[in-house]
């Protein structure tokens, strides 16, 4: 026998069963100002490099300009990376979720 959620909608239509994976969020904020050419490390407890963590980060401050897209996050055990090569300084928003 399998045992788990199930969620159905108004419907009947069934949303999530035993077997779906859903991701949650284990946090979110701002980072402090990162100047061109530098990076901040956040710890996340229980954060590993595997692939069902994911972070998302943008920019407070991008130029107007290709270089808008130049940072890069970069997931360790128990941190992540977030580096700025965007030719200013900006601090960044981030969310960290996990699935499984």
């Amino acid at each position: 026998m399998v045992y788990g959620l199930e969620v159905y909608a108004a419907n009947g239509a069934k949303v999530i069963e035993a077997s779906s994976r859903v991701t949650r969020s284990f946090g979110s904020g701002t980072t402090s100002n990162i100047t061109h050419g530098s990076y901040v490390d956040i710890s996340v407890t229980g954060m590993t490099s595997g692939d069902d963590w994911q972070v998302f980060s943008t920019p407070n401050n991008a130029p107007n300009s290709l270089s808008g897209r130049s940072h890069d996050t970069q997931r360790y055990s128990g941190y992540f990376r977030v580096s700025n090569n965007m030719g200013v300084t900006s601090s960044f928003d981030y969310i960290v979720i996990r699935s499984g």
